[in-house]
């Protein structure tokens, strides 16, 4: 089933309106034999390749993106994540400046680099001309637009204190052809060798790649860069330093400015489309309020179309901004000519916040950064959708500097919708509370605490995760999409619909690291709602749901394909509880559905367990399981005949004997009949057992809708 974006828009709203209140789940992907590479090119150990095939699936997106149908649409202007306190910000900061269609559209400033002699000036279209991007931000009134000529500008980049639209020309350089717009097929992203490049401002490529998005030409020729070396020392990388001393003289050497920053107060009428933005210097990530590419504290500007590469900080950086800091200035023995002004956050309450920031970011290509391709930290109530992050991190320090391809923390409450995320150094997305000081020095001292007083949330709809994790990063920290200590218990984060694997870890984890009240968090609990998304050949589990003593982890699972993962399918853990609902889960190498290492109460119900290496479903004897279609786990046959072979041939599925609690009455042992399990599509076919055979499940969860006389078993309802 196609869904088009106004639908999704409508059925979040009502996701957080009602609790746990979702979508109806159908697929979007069955059918689709993907086909691409997957680093595995053989069968797990113990697959029955008659069932399962005898190679990993694998999945082409340039050929075979479910999602092609709205890369480039645009969303609405006015679009903003389904969170009260998002709707809130948005709508106090647009009405806190005049709206442009009261001014009449403003002026048309041309930005080129030969002046007066442009073709396009000489057009008599614009009312004035400026040889550098800031001098014509600095000229522009509020509501004018910008309209810069294809070249190379070496220059810093701020909108303060009114909105401009700044568009890359959409016309070539001889001014005689409008083609800006095209998209380009054969655009080749290069990484380089970004420390060498630091230390000697020499860049050497190590790699290239053609993107997933196809950027605009207009983007490609319009260049904003850092003036790197060829500028100076003033502009180049960071000088060594003692990032945890204080006191150490050069602490303060480097740059912290963004390549543009959109500052506080800046609304959704600000612009900023189709540019390359590069080469940003080093940032010395230890100084309070460092510089991001693309910076939005408290700023709500509109991000589309660029190209966002081989930067010394973050992609796109959104954060709060704040109503009381302290001025900072670190110093540098170095060169006092680096020496620049920081400041200190001495309060992170919502109480302080100045602008909790609501940008749009959409359609950008964000890679080989230092640091996040996309970030969101404090009270971001960001939208980002259709773009693509790979290769972000921070050269060296891979191991302990947080660099997914997108970044959720610290009470952000986001909408992530049909990004691509791959090859990051840490997760693809990264959804936690994040670090605070213990609870005992908050107490000492409340408002010097670093306490961030409200949840982390997000909805992540309909993106491509996959490949992410360096080996150098924590192995917690190198899976598809991760959740942590995030939620609430009638706002769930949402992670549905999306397509997720090869992942070092699991394909999507959700555990309680980042909780506890005690330890200075806001909740003890991890609240998630993983639905409708497809996940294999993943390094773990395709799902794993795991607390902590720090607090419980829940989970409601519902309607996900999940197969060939390395160990079980979906995984209930430790201090976890929830429901799986109307999953599949076949081929992985352990079970298909296990809680046996869970102490709390789980609830599994219409579920198909389909020759997976071992049982199908094994479950801890607090929890309950029914109405599930076991076939061919743990080396038996598709169907279990009745007689006296039956119970040999049942009991392995469900784990008897290894803890497992046992079959529910209701539970079938037969095929279930899936139209093209070989080419991984797990619909059912007509004549199916598991059709309008399954459980009325909307006790428990209301947003599956059944089609037939009742609900199937399974993730796929009839048409």
């Amino acid at each position: 089933m196609k869904t088009t974006r106004k639908e999704i828009r409508v059925l979040i709203v009502t996701i957080f309106s009602i609790a746990m209140v979702c979508v109806s789940i159908m697929s979007t992907f069955g059918g689709e034999p993907w086909r691409g590479l997957i680093s595995s090119t053989d069968a797990l150990k113990g697959q029955v390749e008659e069932r399962c095939g005898d190679s990993p699936p694998q999945f082409d997106l340039a050929t075979q993106d479910p999602f092609s149908d709205v890369r480039y649409q645009d969303p609405p202007d006015d679009f903003v994540s389904p969170f009260a306190s998002c709707r809130s910000a948005y709508e106090e900061m647009m009405s806190s400046r005049s709206d442009c269609s009261e001014i009449g559209g403003g002026r048309m400033l041309l930005v080129s680099k030969t002046g007066k002699n442009d073709p396009r000036w000489r057009q008599g279209v614009f009312d004035a001309v400026f040889d550098a991007i800031q001098d014509a931000i600095e000229a522009a009134n509020h509501c004018d637009t910008i309209i810069v000529r294809p070249g190379i500008y070496r220059e810093y980049l701020s909108v303060d204190g009114k909105d401009v639209k700044i568009y890359s020309d959409t016309w070539n350089d001889a001014g005689t052809v409008e083609d800006g717009n095209e998209r380009l097929d054969d655009y080749l992203a290069e990484r380089i060798d970004l420390r060498h490049y630091y230390d000697t401002g020499k860049r050497i490529v190590v790699d290239s790649r053609k993107t997933n998005l196809k950027p605009l030409k207009r983007a490609v020729r319009t260049i904003l860069e850092g003036g790197g070396y060829s500028e100076g020392s003033t502009l180049g990388g960071t000088i060594d330093c003692t990032p945890d001393d204080r006191d150490d003289p050069n602490r303060g050497c480097g740059n912290r400015r963004p390549m543009v920053d959109f500052t506080a107060g800046t609304t959704r009428k600000t612009v900023f489309d189709g540019f390359t933005v590069r080469l940003m210097p080093e940032q010395d990530h230890t100084i309070p309020g460092h510089g991001h590419t693309l910076q939005c504290r408290g700023g709500f500007p509109i991000i589309r179309h660029n190209i966002i590469y081989n930067n010394g900080s973050t992609g796109v950086g959104v954060h709060a901004s704040w109503k009381e800091t302290t001025p900072l200035t670190p110093p540098c023995r170095h060169d006092p000519a680096l020496t620049q002004e920081a400041f200190r956050n001495a309060d992170y309450r919502n109480t302080n916040i100045e602008y909790r920031p609501v940008p749009l970011v959409y359609d950008n290509i964000s890679y080989q950064n230092n640091g996040l391709g996309l970030g969101n930290n404090h009270y971001s109530c960001a939208v980002m959708v259709n773009n693509e992050s790979f290769w972000n991190a921070v050269p060296g320090e891979e191991d302990h500097h947080q660099s997914p391809g997108i970044g959720v923390r610290h009470g952000a409450k986001v909408y992530l919708e049909y990004n691509i995320v791959y090859e990051n150094a840490w997760t693809g997305i990264g959804v936690r509370q994040g670090y605070l000081q213990p609870v005992d020095a908050c107490n000492g001292d409340p408002k010097n605490c670093n306490h961030i007083n409200e949840r982390t949330q997000a909805v992540i709809l309909h993106n491509i995760v996959f490949n992410n994790g360096s080996t150098s990063a924590a192995l917690e920290n190198q899976g598809g999409i991760g959740l942590d200590g995030v939620g609430l218990p009638d706002e769930p984060v949402l992670v549905q619909g999306n397509i997720v694997f090869n992942s070092k870890v699991s394909g999507i984890g959700v555990r309680n690291e980042h909780a506890g009240v005690d330890r200075g968090f806001v909740l003890d609990d991890t609240y998630a709602l993983i639905v409708g998304n497809t996940t294999f050949s993943n390094a773990r589990n395709g799902i794993s749901c795991k607390g902590s003593n720090y607090g419980v982890t829940h989970c409601t699972v519902v309607g996900n394909d999940v197969y060939w993962n390395s160990r079980s399918g979906i995984g209930f853990a430790e201090n976890s509880t929830g429901y799986a609902f109307n999953n599949v889960t076949a081929c992985n190498s352990k079970a298909g559905i296990v809680t046996i290492k869970s102490d709390n109460k789980n609830l599994l119900l219409n579920n198909i367990a389909y020759f997976n290496v071992s049982a199908g479903i094994v479950i801890n004897p607090g929890s309950v399981s029914d109405h599930n279609i076991l076939s061919g786990n743990n080396g038996q046959e598709a169907s279990c005949n009745e007689g006296p072979r039956s119970r040999a041939c049942k009991n392995p599925q469900y784990g008897f004997g290894r803890g497992g609690s046992g079959a529910g009455d209701q539970d079938l042992f037969t095929d279930p009949l899936f139209k093209d399990p070989l080419g991984f599509d797990y619909t059912l076919k007509t004549g199916s057992p598991a059709i309008d055979s399954g459980v009325d499940i909307s006790p428990y969860y209301t947003g599956w809708i059944a089609n037939g006389n009742a609900p199937d078993r399974g993730g796929h309802e009839q048409p």
